[in-house]
């Protein structure tokens, strides 16, 4: 939420996309304050058939994930999504994000840094032609390609 919440604070204008799954009072009482803040436009749980048009235009995804155990042991699906639409990222800083090791991820170490990220590349008219090398990378992580890699483990390993 302080990664969010910096975000709108920035005064930069945001698209939520998505379901509320809050499982405590004090971050639903922080969500109600954000999703109600005024450059803050919540749409909700959608189908993904209509994510397309509203992916394209949103000038940055987010992938703001606190850092815990969970989070440090996952795989934020939702960045290597962001790159396959050709935007850019600005995600927190977690093993995985390092692993993906690419400059067109863009992390945001805390709550200040994660906003000024985003106002950086909101405001950086070259970041739009880098949609094919953003579309290059997440092509490197398709489903596809994470079975052939581990068919071709298998198919190395003999009895």
């Amino acid at each position: 939420m302080q990664l969010l919440e910096a975000v709108q604070d920035a005064g930069i204008p945001m698209l939520v996309i998505g379901p509320r799954t809050e499982r405590d009072a004090e971050t639903g009482r922080r969500l109600d304050a954000f999703l109600a803040a005024p450059n803050v436009t919540w749409l909700g749980e959608l189908p993904a058939q209509e994510l397309a048009p509203h992916l394209a235009e949103i000038g940055v995804g987010l992938t703001p994930y606190a850092d815990t155990a969970f989070n440090r042991s996952s795989f934020p699906l939702k960045t290597l999504e962001y790159l396959a639409s050709g935007m850019p990222v600005v995600a927190s800083d977690l093993p995985a994000v390092r692993w993906l090791n690419t400059e067109l991820v863009v992390i945001g170490s805390g709550p200040v840094e994660f906003a000024n990220q985003v106002r950086r590349i909101l405001d950086s008219p070259e970041e739009a032609g880098l949609g094919h090398l953003r579309r290059d990378v997440a092509s490197l992580h398709t489903w596809h390609v994470r079975a052939a890699q581990f068919l071709g483990i298998i198919q190395g390993v003999t009895p």
